[in-house]
């Protein structure tokens, strides 16, 4: 018995330390793909590669995406390693990647510092109906973390002013309410001349997709919008506070979330994501 409560906390140790440690790397192909024989053959090969835990191919995009772990690998040795089997691959960026956002110091932070990651984005705000929705993040956040989860959050005042004070003062506000834990950032602008690059992009990846008027919320927020503008639905900008959109590993925007739909409906789509 004590062999196995052993082998399962040192198995539970090292998936919590590889976990940290997944990367992605994506890069085009020469020559190009040009049907299903050419993934097989760059996926039947490539999977043999130490430290690749994941191979996805996109022919109409002629990119191969490679999640690895960094410990064992690196994205040098993964490109090298399609000559082996007649390809040249060249590594390629990510744009959500190649944005620069400004942490709660005011740092410049790449936001290629979470390769690798899946991520939950969001635009916050202190004084707001959906505030209370910190709680159900930080418990996602909580429970996820070890396994590359992460939770970057924006605060921003342009819904109702509902993020008055500082970013020190919104930080101490979260902190003495919610315990949060989860990296903030300085506040910012999600629509407009002002707007912040990343959600510039994010809103390019995933359109508003609508509330749920069979829920009461949505069904509040669908009049109030449409009260200030009859065709509010039909532009992609955010629409209030605690809108989230979900990144995966590999950087891809995934998912909108509005600030009516269920923290829970959220996690499953995590949950997927992490496997």
């Amino acid at each position: 018995m004590k062999k196995i409560i052993l082998l399962g906390l040192s198995m539970l140790f090292s998936m919590s330390i590889s976990a940290k440690d997944i990367k992605t790397v994506v890069v085009t192909t020469q020559p190009q793909m040009h049907c299903e024989n050419c993934e097989n053959r760059i996926k039947g090969n490539l999977r043999f590669e130490k430290g690749v835990k994941k191979i996805e191919t996109n022919i109409e995009k002629q990119q191969v995406t490679i999640t690895y772990d960094a410990e064992k690998t690196n994205p040098e040795t993964i490109v090298n390693s399609f000559e082996k089997f007649g390809y040249t691959a060249t590594e390629m960026g990510n744009p959500i990647y190649g944005i620069t956002v400004k942490d709660a110091s005011g740092q410049d932070l790449s936001l290629s510092n979470y390769s690798g990651k899946v991520l939950l984005i969001v635009n916050t705000a202190t004084r707001c109906g959906f505030t209370p929705q910190y709680k159900e993040l930080e418990a996602l956040y909580e429970k996820y973390n070890a396994q590359g989860f992460e939770i970057l959050d924006f605060p921003c005042n342009q819904f109702g002013e509902q993020a008055p004070g500082t970013i020190q003062e919104i930080h101490e506000f979260c902190t003495a309410n919610f315990d949060i834990r989860f990296q903030q950032f300085e506040k910012i602008d999600v629509n407009g001349p002002d707007e912040s690059p990343l959600f510039t992009y994010l809103k390019s990846q995933q359109g508003f997709g609508g509330f749920d008027l069979t829920d009461q919320k949505g069904m509040l927020m669908d009049q109030m919008l449409r009260r200030q503008d009859t065709e509010y639905d039909k532009k992609p900008d955010i629409k209030w506070n605690f809108t989230k959109f979900l990144v995966s590993r590999e950087g891809r925007v995934l998912k909108r979330y509005e600030p009516t739909d269920k923290v829970s409906d959220i996690e499953v789509d995590i949950q997927k994501q992490l496997k």
